[in-house]
Order: structure tokens, then C-alpha cells, then sequence
């Protein structure tokens, strides 16, 4: 294996109030973009996840989401500390050091620290400074520094894994990144890598407004779908099958609340509708799994850099009373847009007599998808 990945995600956020990695950015948490990024890296061979000792035993649905993650180890005191544990664990040749905190890394930032790797062993992306730097003296700015050649140190931060671990061994306390520590401790210079004004770190609750505006344009897209009822056929909703004699008519398994989030999906895009990409006169999409067809849609949504971050949803239905079922339905759906479920709404309506789904003979969806088109203001 040539590339680990440690992303360090352990620190207590004092400054933020709170837990930097599980605050919400689009609909994900905050630790998820980055590890997104190293996830679809071609050349990341495994990711070793730092967090905090308490999350540890919680930590088993992030596996699932990326399978690249080979280890989860608990964090120390000092950043230091938790990045030694990481490291400690990795496997690679070379070892990438993120910041959990810095959630816009893009892949092609990623792949010049790489390149740089393979002419010198240590390298860091850093963007030069532009403002005027002063001192500040009680109530007044006093002096100032010459700002020529002075750099903003960003994460990933990249390192021969022998070389890094070394270092850890002869730790130096007052490092604030690993590449202070390499040159204090072994006399090793970092290479400098172009890296991006984008990759902001989250520091303060302001800073995770500033990457919500920098993550990409908002989009909204409408879905809708109605289907009758036929008996014999199972009545299958978001994924879950209610207790009902009688199930939804169509193509594929008729779930109507599936079908109406994709055509939300695919709007909100432009990517046209449900008939486009999944036609009801393709034998391929027989009695399909529409939970499946969702899946595939999102799949596209992201290849054309659209991701989804909030869903809201109306399933009109006389019979039977979806409330039971609506906390299952919700949590397929957040699973299968890769978001939390409280940003995912299902609201059942019985339709008071009035119309085709009130008046029982089938069920009608209304579906609202917000999605954030990514590198687009």
C-alpha cells in the first residue's frame, strides 16, 4: 500500500462550542466530506479514523459508509497525540495527515501532495498571506510584519510514514501541525504544495457558515407520482412494506414515494424524470426495487456533482395509517441520500374523502429535494 489517509477528528471544539466533526455541512456531518474525498481517491488505500475515546463504540455505521477505513482509534490530549495514534496505525509508505475540521478538500489537492511526495518526503499546501499582518498591543495594532513569504499551512499534510513516525517518537509538545514537528525535531523541511483559499479550517460556528457558502449553489427540484391500488401486490413506501391487503399497481414494486423523490431529484438537476432514466417499457425494470432506482439516482446526481441535503414529502393515503411506519421510512431515505434524518420530512395525509387517494382507491406523493450543486456560487 502506498497512501494511508488519518483523518483526525478528536478534538473537543472548545472554540466551536461543541464538536466540530458532527456539526452539520449540507445535510452531512462535517467529518464526512473529507473522508468522501479520500473514499473516491483512487490512489488512498485506507483511511485511519481519529475520534474521540466515547465515539469509538458508536462508530460502526461510518464503516459502512466508507469502506476504505481500516482502523478507529481514539485521540489524545493534544493534536499531537492523536495524530502519532493514527499514524501508528497505518500501513501505507506514505501517510496523508487532514484535519477533519478542513472539509473542502477537493481530490486534485489531494493528488499534488502525492505528486510532491515523490521528490522530497515531506510536503504541506499552503496559501500565501495577503493581508496586512500586525501586532495587536491592548487596544491598539502596533508594528507590522513583513508579509512576503509568509503562508497559511493547510491539511492534507503529507510525509514518508518512517519519517513522521520518527518524529512522533521525539514529540514536540508546542507543534500546532506536523510539519513544524518533522523540521524541529529531524531538521526536515516541507515541500510547499499550491493548496487552495477554499480549504478553509472550522474553527468558530461563523466558519461553518462561510463553508456552507463556499460548498456550492443550492438547487430545488419538485417530484410527484400516483398510483391505484391493486390486491394482490404488496404496499411498499419508502422502502418499507405496510400491513395492507392491498398494494400499489405499476411497472416496478409501485412504490409512489420513491418514484416522487426521484423525479425531485432528477428536477432539481435537470436531469429530466423517473420515465427517462427508469422506462416502464424496459423489462429490466420489472417489479424493481424502487429504494434500488433511488440509489442509482443519487449515484448520478453525484457523478454530475450534485448531492442531496434536504428532502421534504407528502404521501397522501387514506388506508392504513402510515404513522407507524414513517420513522422507517424516513431513516431508509436519509440512508440512501447520505444525510441525516432530521433533515428528511414525511408528513401522511388521509385527504379527507376528497379525490383519488382520499377517497381510498390509491395513493398520491408529493416530494420537495434541496440539492447543492458542489464548486458552483
Amino acid at each position: 500500500m502506498k497512501y494511508s489517509a488519518v483523518v483526525l477528528a478528536g478534538g473537543a471544539g472548545k472554540r466551536f462550542g461543541g464538536a466540530k466533526h458532527t456539526a452539520l455541512l449540507a445535510g452531512r456531518p462535517v467529518l464526512h466530506w473529507s473522508l468522501r474525498v479520500f473514499q473516491s481517491h483512487p490512489e488512498v488505500g485506507e483511511i485511519i479514523l481519529v475520534l474521540p475515546k466515547g465515539e469509538i463504540g458508536g462508530a460502526g455505521e461510518i464503516r459502512k459508509l466508507f469502506p476504505k477505513i481500516s482502523a478507529i482509534v481514539p485521540g489524545g490530549p493534544e493534536r499531537t497525540d492523536s495524530a502519532r495514534a493514527g499514524v501508528s496505525s497505518s500501513n501505507g509508505e506514505y501517510v496523508l495527515v487532514h484535519d477533519a475540521a478542513r472539509p473542502l478538500i477537493s481530490r486534485e489537492l489531494v493528488t499534488r501532495v502525492m505528486s510532491t511526495l515523490e521528490r522530497h518526503p515531506a510536503a504541506a499546501p499552503a496559501v500565501p498571506v495577503r493581508d496586512t499582518i500586525k501586532r495587536a498591543k491592548g487596544e491598539f495594532l502596533v508594528g507590522g510584519l513583513e508579509r512576503g513569504g509568509l503562508c497559511r499551512v493547510q491539511t492534507p499534510q503529507g510525509f514518508k510514514r518512517e519519517l513522521i513516525a520518527e518524529a512522533y517518537e521525539k514529540a514536540f509538545a508546542a507543534a500546532t501541525d506536523d510539519t513544524t514537528l518533522l523540521e524541529v525535531t529531524l531538521g526536515v523541511p516541507s515541500l510547499l504544495v499550491p493548496g487552495d483559499e477554499s480549504n478553509i479550517k472550522i474553527t468558530v460556528r461563523e466558519d461553518l457558515a462561510m463553508a456552507d457558502r463556499l460548498l456550492g449553489r443550492k438547487r430545488t427540484g419538485f417530484g410527484w407520482d400516483a398510483h391505484p391500488f391493486r390486491k394482490g401486490r404488496p404496499l411498499i413506501l419508502g422502502g418499507v412494506e405496510l400491513k395492507s391487503e392491498r398494494g400499489l399497481a405499476g411497472h416496478s414494486d409501485g412504490d409512489a414515494l420513491c418514484h416522487a423523490v426521484i423525479d425531485a431529484l432528477l428536477g432539481s438537476a435537470g436531469l429530466g424524470d423517473i420515465g427517462t432514466h427508469f422506462p416502464d417499457t424496459d423489462p429490466k425494470y420489472r417489479g424493481a426495487n424502487s429504494l434500488s432506482l433511488l440509489k442509482e439516482t443519487v449515484a448520478m446526481l453525484e457523478e454530475k456533482g450534485f448531492l442531496a441535503e434536504v428532502l421534504d414529502a407528502t404521501v397522501i393515503i387514506a388506508e392504513p395509517k402510515l404513522g407507524p411506519y414513517i420513522a422507517r421510512i424516513k431513516d431508509n431515505l436519509a440512508s440512501v441520500l447520505g444525510i441525516s434524518p432530521e433533515l428528511v420530512s414525511v408528513k401522511a395525509k388521509s385527504g379527507n374523502r376528497l379525490g383519488f387517494a382520499g377517497e381510498g382507491r390509491g395513493c398520491e406523493v408529493y416530494a420537495v429535494a434541496g440539492v447543492r450543486e458542489l464548486g458552483v456560487e
